[in-house]
């Protein structure tokens, strides 16, 4: 095992196998609210009952929970949704995520990874005496690990914050007030993720929030905080290209790590004569785009027609801004998109920036098969500074060992840096 194996996406309770939910979950109380709940929008997304009666009831209850919980086949975000919902009904984001978090670090301890940043959601229900004490109690559990085990793993946190504007405000001003009381514990919790879905929250939305964010890494170094955000993994809400776009502007208000960014290794025969769409609002901000970027866009072979964009401009002003505009992708489309994409990948890999990329999870979610059409493949083409993760193993049925195997047959042996960030080329992104 690498002495240095790293496993920088990973988010917390994704991390639970159907086991570990059947043996933790069978002696808590169950809030039957909660798991009501998770049922009901299971039933919708899928058209049938979960079987969460009979978990604890007979001795199948393992095999019921993988049922409901398991996705390992094609799958939209909303059927993943509905399934990892079943984790935060059975185990309530307070008290037991610190139960988890401490169950989970033992399960990577045990694997060997020695280095691991796990993704927790922080809830924006709480209020600012929970918010702290809940921060209190994970940064603990962490501290706890890692004396336990003499730093043989170096447990750290990345909060994940809701992509809305105000409620990302709210909680980072928590955060970031918690870590300026909190000296000694600051070294915990490692950077901030924007994650769930990307439909209706552009990278424009946030870009004022994450400025602060930035600022205040360097008036505060010591409690930087990385910015990872989740892009271009959802593409069905918009026209191919905007989602190639929404990668670009992510990078450009000052993420440093891209959660997945499928889209920007997306292998477009796999969508020829397929159809999508994106509001009037999206469209014409794309136009706006590549207007606005012309002067870089022309070094790579994209000349847009300027006049032509310019009217279809002014005639997109006097539509409702929600009104959907249908697409169809043809050849002639997707030329376009390789070209665009093309254009981003070169210029990507002149830029610090990071994909984290993620074989399996990318194969379910995304139009990824496990192939030499995978992402991954044109990022290592390109020169991407690319790390592999695991993303939500134990639903996903795989380890950050198996991605790993995983990734080599995809793009061959791995160097160094794509197995981990040493704790130097961390600070080196996060700076």
């Amino acid at each position: 095992m690498n002495n240095n194996l790293a496993d920088l996406h990973v988010h917390l309770y994704g991390c639970l196998t159907p086991e570990d939910i059947w043996h933790m979950a069978r002696d808590i109380e169950i809030d039957s609210n909660k798991i009501d709940l998770f049922s009901h929008n299971y039933q919708k997304v899928f058209g049938r009952p979960s079987n969460y009666e009979k978990y604890w009831m007979s001795s199948s209850g393992i095999e019921n929970i993988a049922k409901d919980y398991l996705v390992t086949s094609r799958s939209n975000f909303q059927e993943f949704q509905a399934k990892f919902d079943l984790v935060p009904a059975l185990f309530p984001l307070n008290p037991h995520a610190p139960l988890v978090l401490s169950h989970v670090i033992d399960k990577h301890q045990k694997e060997g990874v020695t280095y691991v940043e796990y993704r927790c959601f922080m809830p924006p229900y709480f209020n600012k005496e929970e918010l702290r004490k809940y921060l209190d109690d994970l940064t603990s559990v962490c501290l706890e690990k890692e004396t336990l085990y003499q730093s043989e793993i170096k447990p750290r946190l990345v909060m994940s914050l809701p992509r809305d504007p105000k409620l990302f405000r709210n909680l980072y001003l928590t955060l970031h007030q918690w870590l300026q009381q909190n000296p000694a514990r600051q070294s915990f919790i490692v950077g901030i993720d924007l994650c769930a879905l990307e439909a209706n929250n552009p990278p424009k939305n946030i870009q004022q929030e994450l400025a602060v964010v930035a600022k205040n890494n360097i008036i505060h170094p010591e409690s930087a905080l990385s910015i990872l955000y989740h892009v271009g993994e959802q593409y069905d809400h918009i026209s191919l290209c905007s989602s190639l776009r929404w990668v670009y502007e992510a990078v450009t208000i000052g993420a440093n790590r891209l959660g997945h960014a499928a889209i920007l290794g997306l292998d477009s025969n796999l969508l020829i004569d397929t159809e999508g769409e994106e509001p009037v609002s999206e469209r014409i901000d794309h136009i706006s785009w590549v207007l606005e970027n012309s002067y870089w866009l022309s070094d790579y072979g994209i000349q847009p027609n300027s006049s032509q964009l310019r009217n279809e401009l002014e005639n997109l002003k006097n539509q409702p801004s929600t009104r959907k505009i249908s697409l169809y992708y043809n050849q002639e489309y997707l030329e376009q998109f390789d070209q665009l994409q093309n254009a981003l990948l070169k210029k990507l890999s002149t830029s610090p920036v990071v994909i984290e990329s993620c074989p399996t999870s990318n194969s379910v979610l995304t139009d990824a098969p496990l192939n030499q059409s995978h992402p991954l493949v044109k990022f290592k083409k390109n020169g991407l500074n690319v790390t592999i993760g695991s993303d939500d193993p134990g639903i996903f049925n795989c380890s950050l060992s198996s991605e790993l195997k995983l990734a080599e047959s995809l793009i061959g042996p791995l160097e160094s840096s794509e197995r981990y960030y040493s704790k130097t080329l961390l600070a080196e992104v996060i700076k």
